[in-house]
Order: C-alpha cells, then sequence, then structure tokens
C-alpha cells in the first residue's frame, strides 16, 4: 500500500495530471444529512454512522445544495496534496464572494491525528471517510490519485474532473466559469 502511495505521488509531481469533462451526473438525490462541527475556519463534518457506501458522498454534498463546491480528495502524507492547499490559499480569499464551499476529503491512510493537527490551516469544510467508503468513492469517482478535484455546480451536477493540480490560475477559472455561468 505505501509504495502505491509513493507513486502516485511521484506520478503528480512529475507532472502526470489529467482533466476530464466528467459526465453531468446529480449526486445531490435522496440521502441523509451529514453532521458538521464548525470548529473556526474550518469545519469538520462527520457521516452518520451506517451509511451506505453508495450514499456516503451524496449524504455529504447534500448539505451545500446551491452553492458551488470544489471537492478536494487529498491526503497528508501527499506532499503535491500539501503544496497544492498552501498554493490556492490566495485563490480562496480572491473568490470569497462567489459562494464556493472548499470540501475536502481524506481516507484512513491519513492518520487521525495528523489530519487533525493539519486541517486548522486549510479553511474548508474537512470528512476523513473509512476505508471501505473512500475505496468506494475512488472506485465510483474514479479517483486514480490524489490530489483529485471536482466541481459540483449549484445543481448537484460534476461538471469538471481534475487529477493532479492544475495551478491555483486554471483551478480559478474553472471555478468561475461554473458560478459565473449559473447567475
Amino acid at each position: 500500500m505505501r509504495m502505491k502511495q509513493i507513486l502516485i505521488s511521484m506520478l503528480l509531481l512529475a507532472g502526470i495530471g489529467q482533466t476530464a469533462q466528467a459526465q453531468q451526473t446529480d449526486v445531490r438525490t435522496e440521502a441523509p444529512q451529514a453532521e458538521q462541527v464548525v470548529t473556526g475556519y474550518y469545519n469538520v463534518g462527520e457521516v452518520p454512522a451506517g451509511t451506505p457506501n453508495e450514499e456516503v458522498f451524496r449524504t455529504i454534498i447534500r448539505h451545500y445544495e446551491g452553492k458551488v463546491v470544489l471537492v478536494d480528495f487529498w491526503a497528508t502524507w501527499c506532499g503535491p496534496c500539501r503544496m497544492a492547499n498552501r498554493l490556492i490559499a490566495p485563490m480562496k480569499s480572491e473568490l470569497k464572494e462567489k459562494e464556493i464551499v472548499y470540501l475536502y476529503l481524506t481516507g484512513e491512510t491519513s492518520p487521525l491525528a495528523t489530519w487533525e493537527g493539519m486541517i486548522p490551516d486549510i479553511h474548508g469544510d474537512h470528512y476523513r471517510v473509512t476505508n471501505a467508503q473512500w475505496k468506494y468513492l475512488c472506485d465510483y469517482y474514479q479517483i486514480e490519485g490524489v490530489p483529485t478535484y471536482l466541481i459540483v455546480d449549484r445543481k448537484g451536477k460534476i461538471r469538471l474532473k481534475q487529477t493532479g493540480f492544475p495551478g491555483a490560475d486554471k483551478l480559478k477559472a474553472a471555478l468561475l466559469q461554473v458560478t459565473d455561468e449559473e447567475r
């Protein structure tokens, strides 16, 4: 498992990233509401126990109905993820009037104590899902490495999927395209 993580990180560092226009998939159909604990500039969400794997994403995303959501599949051990989180911080400030939600998803490969120590510096909403949930999400949404970004529009449709950090400018342009066309 560790070798796979190292390989994925090396590929992402080498600039192997791909952008794919995602099918416009509605992810906000009937699902229970995820619980959130507000802790300053970041929120920690929790998927209710017993939520089936196929309902996890809908349970989380449903909370943000009517808003554009940038979903970041990341890990604490991922160097490119950590670098990207620092590089998009200024973008978040620039886009604060756009009502964009920054949603961070990670799995149990990110040690709990490390994750808890890192998230106060990553402003947004954070979920740490189980290994089974992470595997399901990665398989279903074809997440081939971290970081991977999804942009979900106000209607709950996945509008963009980006594997690898494309740079803050490209991410900003993609977010602006979705936020501006829906106004």
